[in-house]
């Protein structure tokens, strides 16, 4: 695994781990649904060579924007969690197209 990609998802763990111990479930679902995406893409992405090479392209937008999510609810929780939930929305619809080439 390249070391961008680890960053992103170590990013998007933290962001996660932040959101199971500081939220109640009902408030992020959204948002956990978005970050567990990015995960999931990042991951998946690791079982061929070309997937690698994708979510090594992609780990660094996916790590600035679990980074961001963190940093927005840490300060203004309900809007952190709307803003940062919008973004990684849009981001996901940028590589949803990749998940198909992903999958065997």
């Amino acid at each position: 695994m390249q070391p961008k990609t680890k960053e992103a998802i170590s990013a998007v763990n933290a962001t996660l781990s932040y959101l199971e111990s500081h939220a109640r479930r009902n408030d992020v679902d959204e948002l956990r649904i978005e970050l567990k995406w990015m995960l999931f893409f990042l991951l998946e992405g690791q079982r061929t060579a070309h997937g690698q090479s994708v979510a090594e392209f992609w780990s660094s937008d996916i790590e600035q924007h679990a980074v961001a999510a963190l940093d927005e609810c840490s300060y203004t929780f309900t809007a952190g969690v709307r803003t940062a939930t919008g973004r990684l929305a849009q981001l996901r619809k940028k590589l949803q197209p990749f998940v198909t080439c992903l999958c065997p």
